[in-house]
C-alpha cells in the first residue's frame, strides 16, 4: 500500500487511468525538473506506519533517484492548521542535521541555489476538501500557501488522499475537489486516492486501511 502512495509521489501516476473517479482535468500534470527536495505537510495519513518518507527514501535509493524528505504533520490537521510560511524559513526545517558518525556534532546544511525545499506537499484534513464546514478553510489555506511556497522558489503541490474503506463514493469526491482548488492554483494534484481506487478495482482483496477503515496499512 505505501508503495502506491509513493509511487504516486515520485512518478506522478497518470490520472488517465481512473478517468471515471473524477471529471475535473488537472491543468498541471508533470514538475519539471523533478524535485530532490521535499517538504510533505499534512496529518496522520502522512506519519502514520512509520511515516511515507522512509518509504520513499527506501524506494527511490533502490531507484536510483536522488530525494530527501522532510516531514512536518500533526494529527488531524487541515492545512489551516499548519503555518506553512515559517517552515519555509531558511534557519528553520533542515537547515541542520547531527552526524551519525558517534560525535553527535552538528552539519549545517548549505543550499547553494537559496531554496531549502524544491516542492511542497500539501495534504489537508482526510474529509477537508469535501466537508461542508472545512471545505473554506481548505480553499483559502491552499491558495495562501501555494503563494507563500512560491515566494521561495519552490513548488507547491496538492496530495489528494483516499476514500475511506465503507464510503468508497468519497474517491470522486476527493478527486474533483482535489483538482479543482490544484487548479486555481496552477499546482500538481498526487493522485493517491485514484492509486487507491485503481488498485482495489483490480484486487478488491487488498486491505489497504486499517480497523477504522481511514489510515493505511
Amino acid at each position: 500500500m505505501k508503495k502506491l502512495f509513493i509511487a504516486s509521489l515520485l512518478c506522478s501516476l497518470s490520472l488517465s487511468v481512473c478517468a471515471a473517479d473524477y471529471s475535473i482535468k488537472p491543468k498541471v500534470t508533470e514538475l519539471t525538473p523533478p524535485p530532490t527536495r521535499v517538504l510533505l505537510v499534512g496529518n496522520s495519513f502522512m506519519y502514520y506506519n512509520c511515516g511515507v518518507n522512509g518509504y520513499i527514501s527506501g524506494l527511490s535509493k533502490s531507484l536510483g533517484i536522488k530525494i530527501s524528505t522532510t516531514m512536518a504533520t500533526i494529527g488531524g490537521a487541515g492545512l489551516d492548521w499548519h503555518l506553512v510560511k515559517t517552515y519555509l524559513r531558511k534557519d528553520g526545517l533542515a537547515s541542520y542535521s547531527t552526524l551519525n558518525d558517534g560525535s553527535n556534532k552538528l552539519s549545517f546544511n548549505k543550499y547553494p541555489d537559496g531554496k531549502v525545499f524544491e516542492a511542497v506537499v500539501l495534504q489537508d484534513n482526510s474529509q477537508g476538501p469535501i466537508h461542508p464546514e472545512l471545505s473554506k478553510f481548505f480553499k483559502k489555506y491552499a491558495a495562501i500557501h501555494s503563494k507563500d511556497i512560491r515566494d521561495t522558489g519552490a513548488t507547491p503541490t496538492f496530495l489528494m488522499t483516499w476514500a475511506y474503506a465503507d464510503k468508497p463514493e468519497m474517491t470522486k469526491q476527493l478527486a474533483d475537489a482535489t483538482i479543482a482548488v490544484a487548479n486555481e492554483n496552477n499546482a500538481l494534484v498526487i493522485p493517491v486516492g485514484l492509486a487507491f481506487a485503481n488498485a482495489l478495482k483490480q484486487r478488491p482483496d487488498l486491505k489497504l486501511t486499517v480497523a477504522d477503515n481511514r489510515h493505511p496499512t
